[in-house]
């Protein structure tokens, strides 16, 4: 598939971007936060549908620029035109899986370890499942029954339960005749005839089996106790040695607390001391000679335009707050008048000289170290909070504390459990001699014809034991990376290592393939403990495998800038190779550069420019 051109609208960081790519690859270079890797999101939503930043189809509201309503990204191909609309999700996609792949890097590899397999299994046209396995092991002539007792989604559990069985059947065919199990032994093996009577052959006690069983229980059961009893001592003294380490912090937080609490009323006491200071007789005084000095220039102006002096009866859109409801001047002296003057003064009207007074007064009173005391008093305010909350959790958890009982568990205990143990394996050791014991005792005692029945019946249940240790032998193999379903597994997963060591190979980087147990492996290692340049490398090497088997042709590289400067180039050389040969159709690289790149013709390079 071939992208001609990229049109999106309102799409996350993208307010517009409408770009032709004629050219196979196109690099996406810029600064951080220029929209590079929307971009790539925006081609794989247009073509595919599938979206990674929002968790639901009805979240697309959240993809639409920040400044609009509304968005849409429309992505023109050799195979048809690709579009969504947002934030409805309406338009036209491909909505094919491996595409999905290709165009997200890093998609591959957070998927479970079966899904994996699933889709390597589907790149290389081979249906492989837990059900197909279980109808070819079923094929062979193996119990459909017993077959259904593994776990065949897990090829590395299955062939441990395999096993397992197995060595159970060894162990109970070893219990069944006395002897050691081998395999070519066990072919051909019968269970042995007495001729006559052994008459010094002893029976083994009455009920001394039954005896034995019940002791065995008794003392599993025991050890069962005495472990849980270990084990939950051992979270009680943890929990306790956890609640001693809390509560112990309480007199230190009360002593801070203490320390807090006395900052708060000191701080209080400053600013109710600093608030005070401004209603000063010094301050009235002050206003009194203003309102002195206001009402000689009041007289002036007045005898000035009247010719006469001005009556106290007549005040004017400014004087009248100095004068009662019936326009007698308040108060007998100046500093009554100031006095009203005072608290009225803000809404007189006078700005000037009101403004001369503030400035005096700010000028007096110094308003910054008033603000600061009040951060102060929020800050100790909050820090007095939390303490308050942490001594109330403290409390808490020493209620907890109090409740609890002392538990010790001595060494005494695990010695008990070790002895347990021993007693037993040395019962089981015994509980088979008996039943050795015993079958020898009732063949010696039948007669010849019971002898000869039981032997067969002896023989018999040996065969089936040895059947079944052959069984799931064989099972184990042949589900074992050299068996012949683990070697068809292993052929499924070899056209994707093949294309993933070719990028390899072209690129100079070390190995990197898929291990049907372990999954992706680089240089041998899992990808799990691999560093973030070397996982970037192997889920580069997946979208090139997944863009080949898939016949897309098509896949995306983001974070390029993950590389240092000398590794960047050899994987640009190896995508201009590509295109050369036309082993890809469309390949978008972004990636964070400090300037404008310079590329060849097979590449379209495009530079976002930052806000």
């Amino acid at each position: 598939m071939k992208i001609n051109q990229i049109n999106i609208e309102n799409f996350c960081g993208i307010a517009s971007f409408d770009q032709a790519t004629p050219a196979p690859i196109t690099l996406i270079a810029g600064a951080n936060g220029t929209g590079k890797s929307s971009i790539i999101e925006g081609v794989n939503l247009a073509i595919t549908g599938e979206y990674t930043r929002v968790g639901k189809k009805k979240e697309f509201s959240q993809l639409v620029n920040d400044q609009a309503d509304k968005g849409s990204i429309k992505v023109a191909t050799s195979e048809g035109d690709f579009n969504i609309n947002l934030p409805t999700g309406s338009g036209t996609q491909a909505k094919t899986q491996r595409m999905i792949l290709s165009l997200t890097h890093g998609m591959f590899t957070s998927m479970s370890l079966d899904d994996q397999r699933q889709v390597i299994f589907k790149l290389a046209k081979t249906e492989v499942s837990d059900q197909i396995i279980f109808e070819e092991l079923a094929n062979r002539g193996y119990n459909k029954l017993l077959i259904k007792e593994l776990d065949l989604s897990d090829l590395n559990k299955a062939v441990k339960q395999a096993n397992d069985k197995a060595k159970a059947e060894r162990s109970a065919w070893k219990g069944l005749t006395g002897e050691n199990y081998g395999a070519k032994k066990a072919d051909d093996w019968q269970a042995p005839l007495a001729e006559t009577v052994i008459a010094t052959v002893e029976p083994p006690p009455q009920g001394r089996i039954d005896h034995l069983q019940e002791d065995l229980q008794k003392a599993i059961q025991e050890r069962g106790q005495l472990q849980a009893r270990l084990e939950n001592a051992g979270k009680h003294n943890r929990r306790q040695a956890f609640l001693l380490s809390e509560v112990a912090q309480g007199n230190g937080l009360k002593s801070n607390l203490a320390i807090y609490q006395t900052q708060l009323a000191e701080t209080n006491s400053k600013i109710e001391s600093l608030q005070a200071s401004t209603a000063s007789d010094e301050f009235k005084a002050l206003i009194a000679d203003k309102l002195d000095r206001l009402h000689s220039e009041y007289s002036k102006e007045y005898r000035a335009k009247f010719q006469k002096e001005p009556p106290l009866n007549e005040p004017d859109n400014w004087f009248n707050l100095l004068l009662d409801d019936e326009g007698c001047p308040v108060g007998d002296s100046k500093n009554d008048i100031a006095q009203r003057f005072f608290h009225v003064g803000g809404k007189s009207g006078i700005s000037i000289l009101l403004s001369d007074m503030l400035e005096e007064m700010n000028t007096s009173h110094d308003t910054t170290q008033l603000a600061t005391y009040r951060q102060e008093v929020n800050n100790l305010t909050a820090e007095i909070a939390k303490l308050n909350q942490r001594l109330a959790d403290l409390a808490e958890k020493q209620k907890e504390l109090n409740d609890m009982e002392q538990i010790t568990i001595s060494s005494e205990v695990e010695k008990q459990i070790a002895e347990l143990d021993n007693h037993i394996t040395a019962t089981q050791q015994i509980i088979n001699e008996v039943q050795a014991q015993q079958r020898q005792y009732d063949m010696a005692q039948g007669s010849n014809q019971q002898v000869q029945k039981n032997a067969e019946q002896v023989t018999a249940k040996a065969q089936a034991m040895h059947s079944q240790v052959k069984m799931w032998t064989a099972i184990a193999e042949l589900l074992s990376p050299n068996g012949d379903i683990g070697k068809m597994l292993g052929q499924a997963v070899q056209p994707f290592n093949e294309q993933l060591q070719i990028a390899c190979d072209c690129i100079k980087w070390s190995e990197i393939r898929f291990d049907y147990e372990n999954g992706m492996m680089f240089d041998n290692r899992p990808y799990r403990l691999l560093s973030e340049s070397e996982k970037w490398r192997v889920d580069t090497a997946i979208s090139y495998a997944i863009s080949q088997l898939s016949d897309s042709r098509i896949f995306a590289i983001d974070r390029f800038d993950v590389l240092d400067l000398a590794s960047r180039l050899p994987v640009l050389k190896w995508l201009d190779g590509l295109a050369e040969l036309g082993s890809i159709d469309s390949v978008i690289v972004a990636g964070t550069f400090k300037e404008k790149v310079q590329c060849p013709p097979t590449f379209n390079s495009i530079w976002l420019e930052g806000e």
